[in-house]
């Protein structure tokens, strides 16, 4: 089996242009070649976060107030114009007296999880 003779690392026999862990490239004039025995033990590095998939971070209770205040707020005000020049009452009145009740458990909520 051929290795890389900087990193130590197998090689496949289809890819012999270039160490696919040290990234060198096998040219003739590089000190870098194809060799059949190992120089060293390969040791491969820990895998980085790279090849997991991006997850969002989790909101504490601070990160979850500072987006349901402005929500609120915006709320609160398009709901005080959609009644003011006609009265009576409105669905966006509706939405924000929920929001008054639903906001609070959602920022809340973190504190009231097993995971910390």
């Amino acid at each position: 089996m051929p290795y890389c003779s900087r990193c130590a690392a197998p090689l496949k026999d289809s890819a012999l242009e270039s160490c696919w862990h040290c990234l060198i490239r096998f040219a003739p004039e590089s000190k870098w070649t194809v060799v059949d025995d190992p120089p060293f033990k390969f040791q491969q590095a820990p895998s980085s976060n790279a090849t997991e998939p991006w997850r969002a971070p989790r909101l504490g209770v601070f990160g979850r107030a500072i987006i349901a205040i402005p929500v609120w707020l915006v709320l609160a005000v398009l709901a005080i114009l959609s009644v003011a020049p006609y009265g009576g009452s409105h669905p966006l009145v509706t939405l924000w007296l929920l929001s008054t009740l639903v906001l609070p458990v959602w920022v809340l909520l973190p504190l009231m999880s097993k995971r910390r």
